[in-house]
């Protein structure tokens, strides 16, 4: 039985059929793209980006983490923290309203080797095992 919301870091782990990700990596990567989303909205230099590039008035970063829950049974981790942690191993996530995503969903079977899917908060893999 699975403690905690660490479904994110399951359903890794189950797609990469190893122990590649721990709560604490996907937690690191959720608290990286907070920080860079909170800079972006007070406008201070991220990547290429500079104050001189916020708009008017700077809008206030918000306070609260979209990437991360940091409750006490934390670990519900965003789309975007399955996206970067993926990219470590070369793999791409495409969300299925992507351009591309429409056209490879015309026929799912050759399409991909995986899909990852959320359903009512709880995130898990879904894996091609053998051809059709």
């Amino acid at each position: 039985r699975q403690l905690g919301g660490l479904c994110g870091v399951h359903c890794l782990n189950n797609l990469l059929q190893g122990p590649h990700f721990g709560p604490g990596d996907l937690a690191e990567i959720g608290v990286l793209l907070d920080q860079q989303e909170q800079a972006l909205f007070a406008g201070a230099e991220v990547g290429n980006s500079s104050a001189s590039d916020a708009p008017p008035g700077g809008a206030a970063p918000p306070q609260e983490a979209y990437n991360v829950d940091m409750s006490a049974d934390g670990g519900n981790f965003s789309i975007q923290v399955l996206t970067v942690a993926l990219q470590k191993f070369g793999l791409q996530l495409l969300p299925a309203k992507h351009p591309d995503g429409r056209r490879l969903m015309q026929d799912p079977g050759i399409a991909t080797e995986a899909f990852l899917c959320q359903y009512r908060d709880h995130w898990f893999a879904i894996r091609k095992v053998a051809d059709c």
